[in-house]
């Protein structure tokens, strides 16, 4: 049971229904009950009202009218201060309405006909109250047979049943009647019932209907106010169901929404049928569904992608030579670490002959895909030409090369080339450097030089010219080939590398292997980038001469 009204509880539309209900139905029945009750006791006590008012009423007239012939002389009580007297007495436990001048006592005795004449005038149904002394009255008062209360009632007593109506002689929905009774004798007053009266609320709203235009009007005024109370309450509660089952319904249907989104339907859509915020609610659902949709298409367009970079990764790693060729007397070594997926540099080491070997370096303009593309574009063109021409020289090699990417590379593209066809037998190193960033050469006494030679980019136009430019290594010669993407390098602090930390590096490791360089260069590398992200491609091809 009560995991049953717990799964009940969770649910929305249970508690906006019970909320309501406490909210809406609970107050009108309570405001209904308040009202019923205090119209209740409104009339019981404007009927117990309206017979009191009689018998002050009689009371003043017996005190007006003369006092007839056969009025009793009895001797004033002692209590009795003054000539005259009008009141209720209690004489040998039974009341009178006494009258007393002059000496002479006149008592209307408060029987049945009393009683018949008060109920006339007053409209209402009332009743005489038997004598106190005796089983039936007392007994109704809660006391045994042949008792007699000590006292008058406490005034809590008269009070409460003046209100609740209950304690009255002879019950069955009488209200009794309290007034101040005299005991002439002692002169003692009392509360004491002597009248009860059986409310009427037909005849009290007769009554209230002839007491003139004024008071008729302000009773239709209160009909009026009630109903439109009423009128009001049912609107308000009709909204409420009305909005109650809105809310849920758009709660259902997001709930509904929500669990096919999550069972990878996205393609649901929630009906907009409002133009509330309940509304603009189902709305942004759909929005939000639609972008999901969007986001793992895009998603899934993306992974396709990735994926055909990792493969265009692969080709281009396998442009690369897996092992570089064995010259006599010297070392070879190479590095290439791409910014992003794919590299838009290039490294090469052509075997030209036994002896011989085309160092090739290059950096294409622009990075990724398009970069990468181009890059295999130049290496497939300078293999091409090197191996078809294996004794041309680097000016007429790059020459040649150019007039072949002006034909195929785009028109904002160019390649920045550096080749050199270096013997080792003869330790010659022959080289053309097409706007390529200058290669250090580390000659034995710390000597360093720049090789420029050589002319612009590639790709700019078809009738560059390219010089040459030619050395003979010693032996612990060390050449150091890079791209931009070396002294480019940034920190945190946006600050570059620098050509002269490159050159530093380069002075403290010309004693040792090209491995040992490369491995200095990209620990000097990553030092000073630290996490920052790079954006240029780094390059490094290093040749010792031994």
């Amino acid at each position: 049971m009560l995991k049953w009204v717990s799964s009940i509880w969770r649910q929305v539309r249970w508690q906006l229904a019970i909320c309501y209900f406490l909210i809406g139905g609970v107050s009108l029945l309570l405001l209904g009950a308040l009202a019923l009750s205090v119209g209740i006791v409104l009339i019981e006590q404007a009927s117990v009202n309206l017979v009191e008012r009689q018998i002050a009423l009689a009371v003043e007239a017996l005190a007006r009218a003369p006092m007839p012939v056969s009025a009793e002389r009895v001797p004033a009580p002692s209590w009795l201060k003054e000539e005259t007297f009008t009141g209720i007495v209690a004489e040998k436990g039974r009341p009178f309405l006494r009258t007393f001048r002059q000496g002479a006592v006149y008592d209307v005795p408060l029987d049945e006909t009393f009683a018949e004449i008060v109920a006339e005038a007053s409209e209402v149904e009332v009743e005489l109250v038997g004598p106190r002394p005796g089983g039936g009255d007392a007994k109704r008062r809660g006391l045994a047979a042949g008792q007699k209360r000590k006292g008058p009632p406490a005034e809590w007593e008269i009070l409460w049943r003046r209100i609740v109506g209950t304690g009255g002689p002879g019950g069955g929905g009488f209200i009794p009647v309290f007034v101040p009774v005299y005991n002439w004798s002692t002169g003692n007053v009392s509360e004491r019932p002597i009248l009860r009266v059986r409310p009427d609320f037909r005849v009290k709203l007769r009554q209230l209907a002839r007491h003139g235009e004024r008071r008729a009007l302000w009773l239709w005024v209160l009909y009026v106010l009630g109903g439109a109370f009423l009128v009001v309450e049912l609107v308000a509660l009709g909204f409420a169901f009305r909005l109650t089952r809105h809310i849920i319904g758009a709660i259902d249907n997001l709930s509904r929404g929500a669990k096919e989104i999550g069972s990878g339907n996205l393609s649901h859509r929630i009906p907009v049928k409002r133009r509330d915020q309940l509304g603009d609610v189902a709305a942004s659902f759909n929005e939000m569904a639609a972008s999901l949709e969007k986001l793992v298409q895009q998603t899934k367009e993306k992974e396709r992608l990735e994926q055909e970079i990792r493969v265009a990764r692969n080709v281009q790693e396998s442009l690369y030579p897996r092992t570089l060729p064995k010259l006599p007397n010297t070392g070879l070594a190479a590095y290439c670490q791409p910014a992003r997926l794919v590299s838009g540099d290039l490294y090469d080491v052509i075997e030209l002959g036994p002896s011989r070997a085309g160092l090739l370096c290059a950096d294409v303009s622009g990075k990724g895909i398009p970069a990468a593309l181009l890059t295999a574009s130049v290496h497939a063109v300078a293999r091409a030409l090197s191996i078809k021409n294996g004794h041309v020289s680097p000016p007429e090699l790059v020459s040649a090369m150019n007039l072949e990417l002006c034909r195929t590379i785009p028109d904002n593209s160019f390649v920045t080339v550096f080749w050199a066809d270096y013997d080792a037998a003869t330790r010659v190193l022959r080289y053309c450097n097409a706007g390529h960033c200058p290669p250090f050469l580390i000659l034995p006494g710390d000597q360093v030089l720049r090789l420029e030679t050589g002319g612009v980019p590639l790709g700019f136009f078809d009738s560059a010219t390219f010089d040459q430019g030619q050395l003979r290594l010693s032996p612990g010669s060390l050449l150091v080939i890079f791209t931009d993407g070396v002294p480019e390098a940034l920190n945190a602090d946006g600050e570059e590398f620098g050509d002269e930390r490159l050159k530093a590096i380069c002075l403290q490791c010309a004693s040792k292997s090209p491995e040992e360089l490369i491995h200095e260069v990209r620990t000097a590398l990553e030092t000073w980038t630290g996490d920052t992200v790079q954006f240029d491609d780094i390059t490094l091809l290093a040749l010792k001469c031994s």
